[in-house]
């Protein structure tokens, strides 16, 4: 069948566009974003009859810092301020871009933008979607407190219900914080300069009240075909009862059946998750050689008038952990690949998805199948990426490095409170990508007090249950038999391991430690999460240290080798030195260094070994 969708994910863009087009027509009101009054038949066409409108509001803000903390006081989020003396800036943007003469600012930072939204949008379900500020967000429309967030690195929606003006300009203000704080994640110490500001995209989203608010699809490989499980939340924001129905079809005719679903009654305010399932035949699975994706669309139907819409992409593909070894869609897996913080030189932690893309295909080219995004929910365009090119990926929550009650009991309550919350949010965002296999809890916390070992279990039987079709873990560097804080991970699909040791140690110091370690925990796959060396030193050091953990991680039971890091990047200046992160086998401007070969050569021939013993 020709028409079947079997598309590659290296036309995932578009497969975006051409399905984003039948679902939800963007609306690029740039005239008015500036200030420009422009009519309502000026920006939307009626013969368009649009569904979802979405403007973005990237582009120039003012910006200024607060280091005082008076801008609450002197009214910086009142339309009628002057704001005399903020500085212009593209959004996204940090904090460094507003004042790059000041090191690493950590504080108080204000934005504002003024625009107007056409008429043809009165009566419509308006919010703001922001991708990511952080840490700590307070946000203003018209003077008014609308709304506040405090995860950075995730999505969230503020609704403007009675605040939104369509009789002239709008002034939104946000007010963002990235003091740190020990009560939450991530929390007092980080290995990253925590960035503030708005460091990902604004828009503006238009829908009917009686919506579609959120599609998970997953997807298995089943015998010749697949096996499809949806699950899409509906809402009525109306103020009368709503009743409608789900239709669940694919963007190119002839893929699979078209799957319905009722919504029944829904009252003011009540919301409902359905769930369809069915069977695909012959679709093809999703693999870093053939990464395959599918585009969906989930339509909210009343008669034959289609309400809302939503469009989602996924694959076919399955990750389990049995015995001692890792299986994607039912063959032996070894991962090969590397750490990766969301940092460019051009950028900062603001998008550079040219950087990304160049980066992400380099890694592949040496071998790898697999990324580390550490330590905290990076870009969904950087996992789109790794749907389209084959990149297999671990998504985790900044939990790093805490000492659990040793900052007090509040701050403990808070931490694993907002550990819990973001663990929820970053499924919630991250679940419909293939490549996503593993769902990090913490990085190197303090496993050798009871408490910490505690929300780890916590955490990991949370993320099992909200996905049970992924493989939950923590990393640990508390590990070696003899340690008195060495941890536990009876609760992790796979051990995840962080080492460093001296090269002069050589390949032993890994066979014998992880020997022990098997021996503790039989018939459980590890994967080494971090090894490598810092490049300020004679470049042998590196290079020494890469070589050791090569050598010394081809038991059987050893499911994989990521290397700490890609690039080198900004640490964080209350407790790390140097400024960068001298550990990359690239520079901070890309300038690569000698590992880069011993990189790709260890990589190369870690998947030759394996693929000779399990062939």
């Amino acid at each position: 069948m020709a028409a079947r969708l079997t598309a590659k994910c290296e036309s995932r863009r578009h497969l975006l566009a051409r399905f984003n087009r039948a679902v939800t027509t963007t609306l690029l009101v740039l005239a008015a974003l500036m200030g420009i009054e422009v009519k309502a038949a000026e920006v939307l066409q009626p013969s368009l009859s649009p569904i979802r409108m979405a403007t973005s509001l990237r582009g120039p803000w003012q910006a200024t810092l607060d280091p005082q903390d008076k801008g609450e006081q002197d009214g910086y989020f009142k339309p009628d301020l002057a704001a005399q003396g903020w500085k212009d800036v593209d959004v996204p943007a940090s904090f460094a871009d507003v004042a790059p003469e000041i090191d690493r600012y950590e504080g108080i930072g204000w934005f504002r933008k003024s625009f107007r939204l056409p008429d043809s949008w009165t009566g419509r379900r308006i919010i703001f979607t922001f991708k990511g500020v952080n840490n700590h967000a307070k946000i203003w429309l018209n003077g008014s407190l609308v709304g506040e967030n405090a995860d950075a690195f995730l999505p969230f929606d503020v609704p403007l219900d009675g605040a939104l003006r369509f009789d002239g300009d709008n002034l939104l203000a946000i007010r963002v914080d990235n003091t740190r704080r020990r009560d939450e994640i991530p929390g007092g110490r980080q290995g990253w300069h925590p960035y503030g500001g708005i460091l990902r995209e604004v828009e503006v989203l238009a829908t009917d009240p009686f919506r579609v608010d959120g599609v998970r699809v997953s997807g298995e490989p089943q015998g010749d075909g697949g096996r499809l499980t949806l699950r899409a939340k509906v809402v009525n924001g109306r103020d009368k009862p709503a009743q409608g129905r789900l239709k669940i079809h694919w963007p190119v005719p002839g893929i699979g059946p078209d799957l319905y679903a009722d919504t029944g009654v829904l009252e003011p305010g009540q919301e409902k998750t359905l769930e369809v399932s069915g069977t695909i035949p012959q679709a093809e699975a999703w693999s870093p050689e053939q990464p395959k994706c599918y585009g969906i669309e989930v339509d909210l139907m009343s008669g034959e008038q289609v309400i809302d819409s939503q469009g989602a992409l996924f694959g076919f593909r399955k990750i389990e952990a049995r015995g001692e070894m890792l299986y994607l869609n039912g063959k032996p897996l070894f991962l090969t690949g590397f750490n990766r913080h969301e940092d460019s030189p051009g950028t900062d932690m603001c998008p550079d998805p040219e950087l990304t893309r160049k980066e992400l295909m380099q890694m592949k080219e040496m071998g790898c199948n697999f990324i580390r995004l550490c330590h905290y929910p990076q870009h969904p365009r950087t996992l789109d990426l790794c749907d389209e090119i084959g990149l297999l990926a671990m998504s985790e929550i900044p939990l790093y490095m805490w000492p659990g009650l040793q900052e007090g009991l509040d701050n403990y309550r808070g931490t694993v409170e907002s550990a819990k919350r973001q663990l929820t949010k970053m499924i919630e965002c991250h679940y419909n990508h293939p490549s996503v296999i593993f769902w990090s809890v913490s990085n190197e916390i303090h496993t050798q007090h009871p408490e910490v070992r505690g929300t780890n279990v916590m955490l990991i039987q949370q993320a099992k249950r909200l996905d049970p079709t992924r493989l939950a873990v923590h990393v640990s560097d508390h590990w070696q038999q003899g340690d008195p804080r060495a941890d536990s991970f009876g609760e992790d699909d796979v051990i995840c391991l962080n080492g460093y040791p001296n090269p002069k140690d050589g390949p032993g110091w890994w066979t014998k430690r992880l020997e022990e370690l098997h021996r503790e925990y039989p018939g459980k796959p590890i994967l080494i999460t971090e090894f490598g060396g810092e490049a300020d030193r004679p470049i042998e050091w590196q290079i020494g240290r890469l070589k050791a953990g090569f050598e010394g991680t081809t038991a059987p039971y050893v499911c994989g080798t990521t290397i700490w890091c890609w690039a080198d990047h900004p640490w964080d200046k209350t407790w790390l030195q140097p400024p960068l992160s001298p550990y990359g086998v690239f520079s901070r401007d890309r300038q690569p260094r000698a590992s880069v070969e011993i990189a790709r050569q260890g990589f190369l021939d870690r998947q030759r070994q394996f693929q000779s013993r399990t062939k």
